[in-house]
């Protein structure tokens, strides 16, 4: 779900009960019964907001995004072929092994919790501009803290 405008009203469950957005709600939920809070009782969780959406973002924009973000093909290889080399020094511990920029489409997400928590950091080195490494290890560095 994307929030285009950004003056909107913020959603309460008042709102929410009342159907207001129609844009947003299809159909009565079966949830609606259970008599809970359907703003104020889901708790905002890391796997869609920073993982499947961030973190994809990122890679999307810089794998296709416009040319000022885009990295060159030479930078997406050196990636790749970095993430690739990590695949037997990753512990059996993590459910996925790193894979290729080339099928970071079919990531799931975690694949990009990894990639953001342990292999992002040492791939990116050296290898994007430095703005984008700073900016990358500021949201890896605000995911540890949370």
């Amino acid at each position: 779900m994307t929030f285009p405008e950004p003056n909107a009203p913020l959603r309460n469950d008042v709102s929410s009960n009342a159907f207001e957005d129609e844009d947003h709600h299809k159909g009565i939920s079966p949830l609606v019964e259970l008599n809970i809070g359907m703003v104020s009782q889901f708790p905002q969780e890391h796997m869609h907001l920073v993982c499947l959406w961030v973190v994809k973002r990122l890679l999307l924009l810089w794998k296709k995004g416009p040319l000022r973000y885009r990295l060159g093909s030479q930078d997406l290889n050196q990636i790749s072929d970095s993430m690739l080399s990590l695949k037997d020094s990753v512990p059996c511990e993590f459910s996925r092994k790193p894979r290729s920029l080339d099928v970071g489409d079919r990531w799931n997400a975690t694949e990009f919790r990894q990639f953001l928590l342990y292999t992002g950091p040492l791939v990116l080195l050296n290898v994007v501009h430095q703005n984008i490494y700073t900016f990358f290890l500021l949201l890896f560095v605000a995911m540890h803290i949370l």
